[in-house]
């Protein structure tokens, strides 16, 4: 039986950064709250003008590429003298901390309230997978009617981390490895040899074996 899923409170997220089971760098300790950390706004930012994306063109299993196709289209702006985002615009903002965690983790973003009532939406690209090391990558939305400065360094959203029941097979940067597929296909035919017959029969289960299979043969 694993762990149940839980969200870390501050004595929690304190114990595993400190079992580095979790690590987060340039991390103000004044930021950790009750239930979350404050992330801050880094130094740049990316903001485009209104174009046709077209989104069969990217390559959708790669976040690395996407963000890549982003700044190519973009333009990099320093707010260390502040940004003023107009109302209906959005930018890509990073968080100033590096985030890593561990296989037993996730991560969730949620807005600061706030910011929030202000019209400001920065949790659209809420999910951090488990075994994600990097700055937090923050889609920042001015839902409001008025301009909204953005500066470096500003508390910007809030990271909730949560511990999950089982660690993953797929960790962040492996997800698309044909080896660690092939590895994901070897679990999961352990665990079924030794499972009931329910669970062989179950077509839930039936259906994701069929699928995984069909993803570790298009890499042969």
């Amino acid at each position: 039986m694993g762990k149940q899923m839980s969200l870390l409170t501050d004595t929690e997220i304190l114990y595993a950064m400190d079992k580095k089971l979790i690590s987060i760098s340039n991390l103000n300790p004044k930021n950790i709250q009750s239930g979350s950390i404050y992330l801050t706004l880094d130094d740049e930012i990316l903001v485009s003008d209104p174009e046709t994306i077209d989104c069969t063109s990217i390559c959708m299993e790669s976040l690395e590429s996407t963000v890549k196709y982003l700044e190519e289209i973009s333009d990099r702006m320093s707010i260390s003298n502040g940004y003023t985002l107009a109302p209906g615009r959005y930018a890509i903002g990073y968080s100033k901390e590096i985030i890593h965690l561990t296989s037993s983790y996730s991560g969730q973003l949620y807005n600061i309230s706030n910011l929030a009532l202000m019209g400001l939406n920065c949790a659209i690209n809420s999910f951090i997978n488990p075994g994600y090391k990097g700055h937090a990558i923050i889609v920042i939305h001015n839902l409001g009617c008025h301009n909204i400065v953005l500066k470096s360094g500003i508390r910007i959203c809030q990271l909730a981390i949560h511990c999950l029941e089982k660690s993953t097979l797929h960790v962040f940067d492996k997800q698309h490895d044909r080896e660690s597929v092939l590895e994901f296909i070897r679990q999961l035919s352990k665990e079924k040899n030794s499972s009931n017959s329910d669970l062989e029969n179950n077509p839930i289960s039936m259906y994701l074996e069929k699928k995984i299979q069909e993803v570790a043969s298009k890499g042969r």
